[in-house]
Formats: C-alpha cells, structure tokens, sequence
C-alpha cells in the first residue's frame, strides 16, 4: 500500500499537517483494506502494525483535545501545572 504522508514510521505524527480526527478516520480506511507493508512519504517501509500504532496515537490526542476543550481556563491552569509539578526533578 502506497500511504504516503498519512502514516509517520518511529516518529509521531505531526498534527500541524492534518485534523487528527479525520487523520484518524483515513487510517480507519486504510486498516479495512488488505495489505501488510505500506510506501511512506519518507523512510523506511511500514507494516499493518504501524498502521494501528498511529491510529491509536490520534485517537488518543483527539480524546485528550476533545477532554481540553471542555474544560474552563482555570482547569486548563491547573491541569498545565500539576502535570509540570508532576515533571519537576525532586
């Protein structure tokens, strides 16, 4: 299967480049056909697991984004800084 840039091998996807919503639906489309190796854009060959590792990557993003977007600014805050609390060296 030729993919293209629709499928990023030992790197994550860069949503700059794309909704990851529909991202995410086109590899559905892609996982319902019949093929094993898949042509990137760049890089070495991929396999049907790559496909699903990635998909599995933009769902998630898309749950956490979907997740963000609900929440009131002093949330957002709080969230951004127990997560960088989380992250300080002890």
């Amino acid at each position: 299967m030729l993919a293209g840039h629709l499928l990023y091998v030992e790197m994550h996807p860069n949503p700059k480049f794309g909704n990851p919503h529909v991202w995410k639906n086109c590899l559905d489309t892609l996982l319902a056909w019949d093929f094993e190796t898949v042509v990137l854009g760049h890089g070495a060959l991929g396999q049907r697991g790559d496909v699903r590792h990635q998909r599995a990557l933009l769902a998630e993003l898309v749950d956490k984004l979907t997740a963000f977007a609900e929440l009131t600014p002093g949330q957002v805050r709080k969230a951004f800084l127990r997560r960088a609390n989380s992250l300080s060296p002890a």
